[in-house]
């Protein structure tokens, strides 16, 4: 017996087997190829779920079974993967390393080493599971510290989750694993998948350790000293702004922004707060709520509120009507049955 739809809904990506080789395909065509042996004293209780969306180069999600299981895989080549548990224990290795990922102490999966799992005995443990595309992994770090990567990033397996700057990442994966489980989640639009997912990439990098790890530090030291990078001036954040406009329709983030002007991060953001009032990432979301509301105003009669939201990037109903409400003084709906009305 199983129930699995592996096309994008309003949930995301859902898979629940209770065949052990119906769930290993289902498993291998979402993350990664793999071997799964039952090492409960009863394997008629074997179940496996997976609650996932795909964010562009990234999928993310809840994994679980309901038995005690020991999965094995190969090197996974084109991807990275790191598992957070939310409860529970697993119990891991990746090549030579090995450890127990716990509340407190996730694992990042290199892409060139065997790696086994055991766990999920006790039927209560969670984890949020985080497949990376490597080639776009390997880009944006590229991307970051100005020269090409041509090796695999060398992770080291454990992830300590009480420090400060992984705790905001791993919230971040959090709220938008959680997002799959409220009747109100849309699948985002291309253009917010896109950035979402580069915002987890980005986020990986800087949270974890690897052998660019001090590359990126230094580059994170000379912006925080001023460095060679002279503070933004008005002409500058204004071609800032207008990158913004003109690239409305596709995934942009703060990173892609500084980037265009030849900034750091944390100089685009102290500019913007200094000459706009807002963060870029505010600026970009008013700048898309302005387009919704346009929309709405000239909606055709087939038109309605979660095609407008969704092809502006909100993922959210709630938050976008929220939003939109404290922006415009009215819901999106008041504005669309206004504007109908004339």
């Amino acid at each position: 017996m199983s129930e699995h739809d592996l096309e994008p809904h309003t949930h995301g990506l859902s898979i629940f087997s209770r065949d052990l080789d119906e769930a290993r395909v289902l498993g291998d065509d979402l993350y990664h190829t793999h071997q799964v042996t039952v090492l409960g004293r009863r394997p008629a209780d074997f179940a496996m779920h997976i609650e996932a969306a795909r964010l562009g180069p990234v999928t993310i999600g809840w994994l679980w079974w309901d038995t005690h299981v020991r999965v094995r895989t190969p090197p996974f080549e084109s991807a990275y993967h790191v598992n957070v548990p939310i409860r529970g224990e697993v119990n891991a290795a990746c090549g030579p390393s090995a450890s127990v990922a716990t509340t407190s102490r996730a694992h990042v999966y290199r892409c060139d080493q065997d790696t086994v799992m055991r766990g999920w005995g006790d039927g209560t443990t969670r984890v949020l599971a985080v497949k990376i595309d490597r080639r776009a992994l390997e880009n944006e770090l590229s991307s970051l510290i100005r020269r090409q990567v041509e090796e695999p990033i060398e992770f080291e397996f454990d992830l300590d989750l009480r420090k400060p700057h992984v705790a905001t990442w791993v919230s971040l994966l959090r709220d938008l694993a959680t997002q799959l489980r409220d009747p109100n989640y849309l699948q985002p639009h291309p253009l917010m998948a896109e950035s979402l997912g580069r915002s987890i990439m980005t986020g990986l990098l800087v949270s974890a350790r690897h052998d660019y790890s001090s590359g990126l530090q230094a580059l994170d030291l000379q912006h925080r000293s001023g460095g060679p990078m002279k503070p933004p001036t008005a002409p500058t954040l204004q071609r800032a702004a207008d990158y913004v406009h003109a690239h409305l329709a596709e995934p942009i983030d703060v990173a892609s922004i500084a980037r265009e002007v030849s900034m750091s991060p944390r100089s685009l953001q102290e500019g913007f707060q200094r000459h706009f009032g807002m963060t870029p990432t505010t600026y970009v979301r008013m700048e898309r709520l302005r387009g919704a509301r346009r929309d709405l105003l000239r909606a055709g009669s087939s038109e309605n509120v979660t095609d407008i939201a969704s092809r502006w990037g909100f993922m959210h109903l709630g938050r976008f009507a929220g939003s939109y409400r404290e922006c415009f003084g009215e819901t999106p709906s008041e504005t669309l049955q206004g504007f109908r009305a004339l």
